[in-house]
């Protein structure tokens, strides 16, 4: 399958996946571009997920062996001891993530962190907030901040709803917080994605 088939065909199914779990971002009409390419190194077929956690919902499978087009990469839940998962090409607000656990990148790939390209929102805590590996309430817990904590988010991504809410916000040391308990100060920080 080509990068741009690939890139339409990813886009076709993160849309469809947003609108079955009522997500409300606006997709945008052009997919994100790929920073380079990653061979699957699965050895059955590689899930591809809502949200860099395994914890989030099944959007589609790639077959072992498969190269694909890389955005950008995240810290995000842990797999067999990889935090790294790489977002698919797919509309601002929209997301499609594999895990780097099963990837290579391919050489001559350059692959940015996601989020990196504006600076961080000031974020204010609102009740004590549990700081997770990943973005959801089920990945591992690596602490907590206190209510009227002020922070930084480097990205924002929509994730698990945790009391009607989807945001998630990752945090700078690649850790995250439920957009739930957080007040913005300032503006919203922008979309998990690549360049």
């Amino acid at each position: 399958m080509s990068v741009t088939s690939w890139a339409k065909r990813a886009a076709g199914i993160v849309a469809a996946a947003a609108l079955a779990t009522g997500a409300t971002a606006a997709l945008a009409s052009t997919p994100a571009q790929a920073a380079g390419d990653g061979k699957v190194t699965a050895k059955s077929s590689l899930t591809v997920r809502y949200a860099p956690t395994r914890q989030a919902m099944k959007v589609s499978t790639i077959r072992p062996g498969a190269t694909v087009p890389l955005v950008c990469k995240i810290a995000g839940a842990s797999i067999e001891g990889n935090r790294t998962w790489y977002q698919l090409p797919a509309g601002e607000g929209a997301q499609s993530w594999i895990s780097g656990r099963y990837v290579k990148e391919l050489r001559g790939s350059k692959i940015a962190w996601c989020g990196t390209t504006s600076k961080p929102a000031a974020i204010r805590t609102t009740a004590k907030l549990t700081v997770r590996h990943g973005p959801n309430t089920h990945d591992t817990s690596v602490g907590s901040l206190k209510k009227g904590t002020r922070t930084k988010a480097v990205c924002k991504l929509k994730a698990q709803s945790v009391g009607g809410n989807t945001l998630w916000y990752q945090l700078p040391g690649s850790n995250w917080v439920s957009a739930r308990y957080v007040d913005n100060i300032g503006g919203s920080p922008t979309w998990c994605v690549g360049n």
